[in-house]
């Protein structure tokens, strides 16, 4: 099928399996156990033709630990090339917070970068919700609002300052919503001086894939 549409290489990510790890306050060993089982399948996947399929590791972000470890195994035992999370928030910690530190030095470390994908459907609050069972409505706000979040907290809350060597790519969304996100945070930057270490128009160039 890749041969016919002319694609000569695939990262894959979930569909349904978006939905595995957006339960609020999941258990940290269950959830640790999801990821683990998900990834294992993936990597049996791929085997079909590692050339031109490649795995997007699944992570538990209900801790930090679990995640880490999760991360090195994806990448050093399974050869995966990416890593992935919802942009949701579902352990009561924002993406800038001092919690995720380790995970973004590790991923520097290893030198692999951050997908967040979303899905129209999720057990965690998410702005879609407020229309809800309108599929339309949901899947229109849910995809480019939840990820303007969360890049927003990376380039406004000093991730990608602190972490030069990070790599977010933002999936799966649309990209004309990035201009208005960057100059809007521009402008709160330069209200806000003592905020903001650079320039969120400078940081988003050098870190953010949309």
């Amino acid at each position: 099928a890749m041969a016919e549409e002319g694609i000569d290489l695939a990262i894959l990510y979930p569909s349904r399996g978006l939905n595995v790890l957006s339960v609020p306050q999941l258990d940290r060993e269950f959830a640790a156990a999801l990821a683990r089982a998900y990834n294992d399948w993936l990597y049996e996947f791929c085997r079909a033709d590692p050339r031109k399929l490649v795995g997007a590791g699944m992570i538990s972000p209900f801790n930090i630990d679990d995640a880490i470890a999760e991360t090195r195994r994806c990448v050093e035992q399974l050869g995966f090339r990416a890593i992935f999370l919802r942009a949701n928030i579902v352990n009561g910690h924002n993406w800038h917070d001092d919690y995720y530190e380790p995970l973004w030095s590790v991923l520097e470390d290893l030198g692999v970068p951050l997908g967040f994908h979303e899905a129209n459907n999720s057990a965690a609050h998410q702005v879609g919700e407020q229309f809800g069972y309108d599929f339309m409505l949901r899947h229109t706000f849910s995809h480019p609002v939840e990820q303007m979040l969360a890049v927003g907290s990376f380039c406004g809350g000093g991730v990608l300052h602190r972490h030069p060597k990070l790599r977010v790519a933002s999936i799966e969304n649309g990209s004309d919503w990035m201009h208005l996100l960057v100059k809007r945070l521009r402008k709160q930057a330069n209200q806000t001086p003592w905020v903001f270490h650079e320039d969120p128009l400078a940081t988003r160039r050098r870190h953010v894939w949309v």
